[in-house]
């Protein structure tokens, strides 16, 4: 299997950030201090992986640099470019590679203590493998995945990440979107993010800076 990943990476790092910036107050709470600006203008490059172990890597390697998008270059486009559907087509045949954007699934507590949870590859492949049975998504607990801790991640009281995996036939965007309206339906909170399946929607990978405060989880990517 031969997936091609698109990243994209702001013309100037120095005006344009792809990272959120946080601070610690003197009550010991966090609060995000600057979000993304990434600007209009990328440079682009296309990465190819065969395997999901191979995810990883990739994604250290880019992530104070590049974000993702779903979308392949159109032919004759060539960088500086803006993130429009026009330059960044969607594949119509659909990818084998996907994500499950989670952005603050509440977690018990019990639930925490009982798995042992300590942000090690791991516990927190047992307690996400658990939260997708509990949700229903047992079609997703059941196979291969790779974690990114979102950078709004710091505590234990909920989950925010991103969960990548792959299919072994391809699916469309707006197969995906349908399959995450179809599992947030009856549910207390949105299991899935539908929104996050276009063509230039980004996927920011990177860890958040901590202005003044060590970030309490070691490796966000595993």
């Amino acid at each position: 299997m031969e997936i091609k990943i698109t990243l994209l990476s702001p013309t100037d790092l120095s005006q344009h950030k792809i990272t959120k910036t946080y601070r610690q107050q003197a009550d010991g709470s966090i609060v995000k201090i600057s979000d993304y600006n990434a600007g209009f203008l990328f440079n682009f490059r296309q990465e190819t992986i065969h395997s999901l172990k191979e995810l990883p890597p990739l994604l250290k390697k880019y992530r104070l640099t590049h974000f993702l998008i779903y979308g392949q270059p159109a032919d004759n486009v060539v960088p500086p470019v803006q993130r429009k559907k026009d330059f960044f087509p969607e594949a119509p045949e659909g990818y084998h590679l996907h994500r499950l954007d989670v952005d603050g699934w509440p977690l018990s507590q019990a639930v925490v203590q009982a798995a042992g949870w300590d942000f090690t590859p791991k516990t927190t492949e047992h307690i996400i493998r658990l939260m997708l049975t509990n949700a229903g998504l047992t079609w997703l607990a059941n196979v291969d995945i790779v974690v990114l801790f979102s950078a709004s991640q710091f505590d234990m009281s909920e989950l925010r990440c991103h969960i990548y995996f792959l299919t072994r036939n391809q699916i469309t965007l707006e197969e995906m979107r349908a399959v995450a309206i179809a599992s947030n339906k009856g549910q207390s909170i949105k299991l899935m993010d539908h929104q996050v399946y276009k063509s230039v929607q980004p996927d920011y990978i990177s860890p958040p800076i901590c202005d003044n405060f060590k970030d309490p989880i070691p490796e966000r990517i595993m």
